[in-house]
């Protein structure tokens, strides 16, 4: 196993979800930086999304 988990089929499809969303892609660019004050608003957006 390499770690990699971008080649997990679940996390692939988050991040293209979170992709065609502006308010996640924001978040998601913002918490890629660093700034982990976002995560709690970057999982609601996602969970939001999915449902």
């Amino acid at each position: 196993m390499t770690g990699d988990h971008l080649d997990d089929p679940a996390v692939r499809e988050l991040l293209e979800l979170a992709l065609t969303d502006q308010m996640a892609a924001g978040l998601l660019s913002r918490f890629l930086r660093g700034d982990g004050t976002v995560t709690g608003q970057l999982y609601e957006r996602m969970v939001s999304l999915r449902t």
